[in-house]
């Protein structure tokens, strides 16, 4: 895994669809679509990736109260934007091609997610998907986030490091990098610490821990097959 930040996307995702949509007594068969993709990032360790993880959700909750995702390329870039976030918020959507560049709903993104231009019932859609980054020496990072259009997002996290669950401060300022490094960065990462403690929901069960280290092992050894 070297010093470069590995990200892992589980994803998961169910609908329901008609081949004739026009039927409104026609059944509905569901489908399910699971896969995963391995990003890269230039971040070294747990604190670089917390960082791009922390990015990346936090644009993506923000939209649910918004009418449009902003996907243009200089946005994605950063050139002409200060939203530099949505560079590591969408590549994942990006490369599966179930968005395109320009601006979407979060709406239609979960509803896009996983369709494989089929038709399909226009019914309650779900995306699920587990991130799992670390190499197991610095631990593991992990994030379960759900959504649906109707109901909002649900997001859970917590850090792995040894046989002990960690809050996100553990992640940021002692599982790894210097000491001056978290002092350089105090603004950025106390904003990220912020976020993960008022939005999302810490994974604190003990009998967690094992599954997320097997889990996380094993799609970690899954990813560098792949790359």
């Amino acid at each position: 895994m070297s010093d470069w930040g590995t990200v892992v996307f589980l994803y998961d995702y169910e609908w329901d669809f008609k081949w004739d949509f026009w039927n409104e007594e026609g059944e509905a068969e569901r489908e399910k679509t699971q896969g995963i993709i391995v990003k890269h990032y230039k971040a070294s360790g747990i604190s670089g990736i917390v960082k791009h993880a922390y990015y990346g959700m936090r644009y993506f909750m923000e939209r649910f109260d918004h009418s449009s995702l902003d996907l243009y390329d200089h946005y994605r870039t950063g050139r002409t934007s200060n939203l530099t976030e949505i560079k590591t918020a969408f590549d994942v959507f990006m490369d599966q091609g179930i968005i395109d560049l320009g601006v979407d709903s979060v709406e239609h993104v979960i509803k896009n997610w996983g369709r494989n231009k089929k038709r399909y019932e226009e019914k309650p859609s779900e995306l699920k998907y587990d991130l799992f980054a670390g190499d197991g020496t610095d631990g593991y990072f992990y994030i379960y986030f759900s959504g649906k259009p109707e109901t909002g997002y649900s997001l859970k996290y917590t850090y792995v490091l040894g046989h002990d669950l960690h809050d996100i401060q553990h992640a940021f300022k002692n599982a790894c990098g210097r000491e001056s490094d978290y002092k350089n960065n105090i603004e950025e990462i106390d904003k990220a610490i912020k976020f993960f403690e008022e939005n999302g929901t810490l994974i604190t069960a003990e009998k967690d821990v094992k599954y997320i280290e097997n889990r996380g092992t094993t799609i970690v050894q899954q990813a560098m097959e792949r790359n």
